[in-house]
């Protein structure tokens, strides 16, 4: 079987020279834009209110998609007509309807805001635990963004902290061995023993995410370029690959994940006609860390490791621009690709599961040695309006 470490063996040499073509692009599609704002000093008020305005508010509504893609899913895009082995699921993520709404002030060389995008009016004064979600097995969209910096010039250091939830279902579609025959995953939750999941049994599937992120940006009117760090925490079902002497299978657990990256991001504002304009914002991670443990593993236990892990946050907007007012559409992206390879890692506690090649039961006891294969394929989009007033 196809582990989803060799997937991104290749993304993983390829993607530096990747990074520095699309950021050559970009930077000679924007270099006119520069000149423009050379030649007009005040556009940093216009084009840049959320960070140059005394006082900055916003209110819009918006249609998000949350999608996970299980690696045995994914290998059957990339495999044969016939379906690859190992454990298969769908992600059923109905659209989330959402309020989004923020404000923000600048006053001398410092900054603070909120953003709150949610299924329901009021900011939450907690999120909800993992266990919490599991009992509830409702669906549920929530995140809230504290934003602070301090600007001198063109220059800024942002400190950002964001929270997300949202919660789905997941149908298992069973364990396919290589002779053809369907069985059950084992699926580890955050307390008690393992489950088994038939084909069309269904868990509850969620994210638990906090996100810190710390950038230097340096700002000309249409144009924004970050250079930052992003340390992100969450708790979710994770894909585990699991290997021993002559066996190897998959398995579905509760981790606590822990990813840090250095990134690049690149903003600007081309007008199209009037005061319209179109904005775009893409960041792209560069290199970084990923670590991983629960009950029955800890990464750092491991004799070698090796991950990786690309994602990008971006949005694509078309937007209305007058003095004190702003009217934006768009489009927000999320793609987070993580993938972790242990080598010799000892376990904590017995782990069973299902071989890939024969279909028979089999248990890795505590104390072993063993390979895993720590997983994520998680795709965020959707479509948003809001309109903003500044002063």
């Amino acid at each position: 079987m196809i582990r989803l470490s060799e997937f991104y063996s290749f993304f993983s040499r390829s993607r530096k020279s990747f990074s520095l073509i699309l950021f050559t692009s970009v930077f000679l599609i924007i270099m006119p834009l520069e000149t423009r704002s050379e030649e007009n000093p005040d556009a940093e008020k216009i084009f840049n209110p959320e960070t140059s305005s005394w006082l900055y508010a916003y209110g819009g509504y918006g249609y998000y998609r949350w999608k996970m893609i299980g690696t045995g899913n994914l290998m059957d895009i990339f495999s044969s007509d016939l379906p690859s082995e190992g454990m298969k699921f769908k992600h059923e993520s109905t659209p989330y309807s959402v309020k989004k709404y923020g404000i923000r002030s600048n006053i001398f060389l410092f900054s603070v805001g909120l953003d709150y995008l949610g299924d329901t009016l009021s900011m939450p004064t907690k999120f909800d635990s993992e266990k919490e979600l599991q009992e509830k097995g409702d669906k549920k969209a929530r995140q809230m963004k504290y934003l602070s910096g301090i600007t001198l010039g063109n220059f800024s250091v942002q400190f950002n902290i964001t929270h997300r939830e949202f919660n789905s279902t997941m149908t298992s579609q069973g364990y396919e061995s290589s002779n053809g025959s369907i069985s059950s995953i084992f699926y580890y939750p955050e307390e008690g023993s393992y489950q088994l999941l038939m084909p069309g049994d269904e868990i509850a599937w969620y994210t638990l995410y906090t996100d810190y992120e710390g950038k230097l940006s340096y700002k000309l009117s249409f144009i924004t370029m970050d250079f930052g760090f992003r340390y992100t925490k969450f708790d979710s079902p994770t894909e585990i690959g699991i290997s021993q002497t002559a066996t190897n299978g998959d398995i579905l657990m509760y981790t606590e994940n822990k990813i840090g990256n250095l990134f690049i991001g690149i903003g600007s504002y081309s007008n199209i006609a009037g005061d319209f304009y179109l904005h775009i914002y893409i960041p792209v991670n560069m290199f970084g860390f990923y670590k991983a443990k629960n009950d029955y593993f800890d990464s750092s236990d491991a004799s070698s490791s090796f991950s990786v892990c690309p994602s990008s946050e971006g949005n694509i907007a078309i937007t209305y621009l007058l003095k004190h007012l702003k009217i934006e559409g768009g489009v927000d992206y999320g793609m987070h690709f993580s993938s972790l390879t242990l080598s010799d890692i000892s376990l904590k506690r017995d782990i069973s599961y299902r071989d890939t090649y024969s279909g028979n039961l089999q248990t890795a006891p505590a104390g072993s040695y063993v390979d895993l294969d720590v997983s994520r394929i998680e795709f965020f989009w959707g479509f948003y309006l809001h309109a903003s007033v500044f002063f």
